[in-house]
């Protein structure tokens, strides 16, 4: 406020000074300071009274249009209007571009066999045919003595999986039955002709383990264990076996739930096989017919008596005599078991458990088989390992002829491997570890099931016809 008042009074003073000035100049004005300071406005009134409605003004111009609201909520839904006239056909559009061929598909199943057609007229007989060309030399004749006459062979298959233990699996699918000894509705083997027989089997397992044995008689003779790893496994065995004449052998599961035998309907890979290697010729010659006597021969003329040769020295043991007609009788069959685990690499395994050795060529203390008869001989083996990498070969006379690698899965597992060799006599066949640390042989004494089996199949027959020419 006291600004305020200043600011008046300075006002009032400069405008006195200012008309007083101005007085000298003209006399046309003379304001005096204190009109000057009350001529200044006061403070503002009360407002008035509202005055009286003004006419109406003219209508203004159109204002701009406001802005969308926000949508409304949805209807109740309408009902459903009445079905229009079917529309025209339309144009048939154009072919599509040709598809790729695809994939082909599986063979259905065969049908039933159709009913046999009437046989058809018989056509008019043909004008005879040129000579043919002269064929190949036949077969070498048989022996009048029958050895040759023996035949029995089987090889099945199975139909179905999961069979129940301690009975005879019955492999129902026959892919071959030489000599009728193999019976499909018990599952087993009947021996019709005696003699030396060997046997191999390789089961396919699946989704459980399997534990299942070969039995001659009621008596177990090849066990064999193998773990379901997961996926599928082939479970292997085989040996050798003399049988005499109403034998039975068959294959079956040892225990219970272990029974893991898997059969695929787009396979045959479970299957049971045996042959005769050597029949008995003893029977033969009981049971061969005899023939008719003949008649007698004139007297020879007696020839004149030789001098006295020197007694030579004893000679080496001979080989198997040989039959008069040239056949050969030459026997030579083993099959021997594990009873070590871990053996050492790159030396023999001793195979210790004799099964067979006919002709006794086998030789336990070195683990070697060693050739006395020359000719074509069939090996395999089935080792069972556990705990370690297996890598195991078959040697012969130092060298290679398998090598078999199988890894360790964490529990029981088999190896197998079989080939053919031709033999000089002398020569060596064995079966060694061939790598370091990776030798998981494993040896249970409540099994048989880590085998090395080996027999003569086909003699070299040059060999024992010279034989024979220093025989006669």
């Amino acid at each position: 406020m006291l600004s305020f008042i200043l600011s008046v009074c300075f006002v009032a003073f400069v405008a006195n000074q200012t008309v007083s000035t101005g007085a000298k100049k003209s006399k046309l004005l003379t304001i005096n300071p204190a009109q000057l300071l009350c001529s200044m406005p006061g403070s503002p009134g009360p407002p008035g009274l509202p005055g009286a409605r003004g006419a109406s003004g003219s209508i203004g111009r159109m204002g701009f249009p406001g802005k969308d609201g926000k949508d409304g909520k949805d209807g109740d839904k309408g009902k459903k209007g009445e079905q229009g006239d079917q529309g025209r056909q339309g144009n048939p559009g154009k072919a599509g571009s040709k598809g790729k061929q695809g994939v082909i598909g599986k063979h259905g199943p065969r049908g039933k066999k159709g009913p046999r057609g009437d046989p058809g007229q018989a056509g008019a007989l043909g004008s005879k045919g040129k000579a043919g060309d002269t064929g190949e030399d036949g077969l070498p004749g048989v022996c009048k003595c029958g050895i040759n006459l023996a035949k029995c062979a089987f090889s099945v298959a199975a139909t179905k999986s999961y069979p129940k233990e301690r009975l005879p699996i019955k492999f129902n699918k026959v892919l071959m039955n030489e000599g009728g000894h193999y019976n499909a509705s018990s599952g087993k083997f009947v021996c019709g002709i005696p003699g030396i027989y060997f046997f191999t089997y390789d089961i396919t397992l699946a989704n459980k383990h399997l534990a299942i044995g070969l039995v001659h008689n009621g008596q177990y003779k090849i066990k064999t264990f193998d773990a379901n790893t997961g996926n599928y496994d082939v479970a292997s065995g085989s040996t050798v076996l003399r049988l005499v004449q109403g034998d039975e052998v068959w294959l079956q599961i040892f225990y219970s739930e272990q029974n893991g035998l898997f059969y695929d309907p787009y396979r045959t890979d479970s299957l049971f096989t045996g042959f005769l290697i050597y029949p008995d010729q003893d029977f033969f010659n009981k049971h061969g017919p005899r023939g008719k006597k003949g008649p007698r021969g004139d007297p020879g003329q007696a020839g004149a008596p030789g001098s006295k040769g020197k007694a030579g020295d004893t000679g080496e043991d001979g080989l198997p005599g040989v039959c008069k007609c040239g056949i050969n009788l030459a026997k030579c069959a083993f099959s021997v078991a594990a009873t070590k685990s871990y053996p050492k690499e790159r030396l023999p395994i001793k195979f210790n458990k004799v099964l067979m050795n006919e002709g006794g060529h086998y030789n336990a203390s070195s683990g070697k088989f060693v050739c006395g008869i020359p000719g074509i001989y069939f090996f395999t083996y089935d080792i069972t390992l556990a705990n370690k990498h297996l890598a195991i070969g078959l040697v012969h006379n130092g060298q290679y002829k398998i090598k078999t690698f199988d890894a360790n899965t964490g529990n029981y597992d088999v190896a197998s491997g079989s080939t053919v060799l031709r033999l000089a006599r002398g020569d060596e066949v064995w079966l060694q570890i061939f790598y370091s640390e990776q030798n998981g042989l494993f040896y249970d004494p409540y099994r048989t099931d880590s085998l090395f089996t080996g027999f003569l199949i086909y003699p070299d027959q040059d060999f024992f016809n010279k034989v024979e020419e220093n025989l006669s």
